[in-house]
């Protein structure tokens, strides 16, 4: 998160955010609801930084969905 302070425009760090949230979800067995606001938020930031891949960031959106 400190990273971000810095470069914000980096969609490697938004995106290893997101591996470690959904890893710690996942071994939590629960998303509280600041998990799933900060999930939101990087993943626009992915969606906005790298649009090529736009395919792969609605299926990891309604990965997300399934997990709420």
């Amino acid at each position: 998160m400190d990273i971000l302070d810095d470069v914000n425009d980096c969609k490697w760090i938004y995106q290893a955010l997101m591996d470690c949230k959904l890893l710690i979800v996942k071994l939590q067995g629960f998303m509280t609801e600041e998990d799933q606001g900060e999930l939101k938020t990087w993943l626009s930031a992915l969606k906005h930084l790298d649009t090529l891949r736009k395919g792969r960031w609605i299926d990891l959106q309604q990965k997300i969905e399934t997990i709420i």
